[in-house]
């Protein structure tokens, strides 16, 4: 019977603890989310990452007004707001910003965070004429689901995939679960699958010409033959001054 007791009394404290604890724990709630990535023709991109999310009691206010005044940059110090507060493109980061505030123009206790910085190698191209370069997006890089290619998004997500302005033959398998306006390529929540992204980049005549004379230039320039076309015309220049002056 003592020993009943004592085990009653244990749960019982166990129980106390964990209701404690959870009066003193947050509970963000996250609204929505969006992740746009502008892709650049040198294979990289530009990207922004926007969690809007609604702090649900005074103590989750003030805990985020905390981290606004004190001017946190640091990534660590905002994660612990939303899961959604992280780099979902992998490869490497630099020219990061961080900014949190509050969303009093959507409701009072809403709050966002948006992290834009830039990456390296998201698309892989390859020449395939003198004209044409073909790009394929390496979607293994997007972290959005549990496996590497996985788009994996929830209720109020959307992710933008913003191709350059000269792309040409784009190409998306599959294509549905996808919208398409102009050259921006958009998945919205909730939806899951893996898809592939290719387009083409076209220069035009006019480009290929003008590439192939500066190409031709800095050939030369970076040779001894025009050095040597150089020191044939001063010297011709030279000849018929000296024989002006006879």
């Amino acid at each position: 019977m003592a020993r009943i007791m004592i085990l009653s009394v244990s749960v019982f404290a166990v129980l106390m603890v964990v209701l404690a604890v959870s009066g003193f724990a947050s509970a963000y709630t996250d609204r929505a989310y969006w992740l746009d990535v502008q892709l650049k023709p040198n294979g990289g991109a530009h990207v922004v990452e926007k969690t809007l999310l609604n702090l649900d009691t005074q103590s989750e206010i003030d805990a985020f007004e905390f981290v606004v005044r004190e001017g946190d940059t640091n990534l660590g110090g905002w994660q612990k707001f939303s899961r959604n507060i992280r780099y979902h493109v992998s490869g490497s980061v630099f020219n990061v910003s961080l900014v949190g505030t509050r969303e009093f123009g959507t409701s009072f206790s809403s709050s966002s965070v948006t992290i834009e910085y830039d990456v390296d190698n998201l698309t892989t191209f390859k020449p395939v004429s003198s004209r044409t370069t073909a790009y394929r997006v390496e979607t293994s890089k997007l972290q959005l689901g549990n496996t590497p290619g996985e788009f994996r998004l929830g209720k109020n997500t959307i992710f933008s995939l913003r191709l350059p302005q000269d792309a040409v033959r784009i190409s998306v398998v599959p294509d549905s679960g996808t919208s398409r306006d102009g050259k921006i390529i958009r998945w919205v929540g909730p939806t899951v699958g893996t898809w592939q992204v290719g387009f083409d980049r076209e220069i035009s005549m006019a480009d290929e010409v003008n590439a192939f004379f500066v190409q031709s230039y800095t050939t030369l320039a970076s040779s001894a033959v025009l050095w040597l076309l150089l020191a044939f015309a001063l010297a011709v220049v030279g000849y018929k001054i000296f024989l002006s002056r006879r």
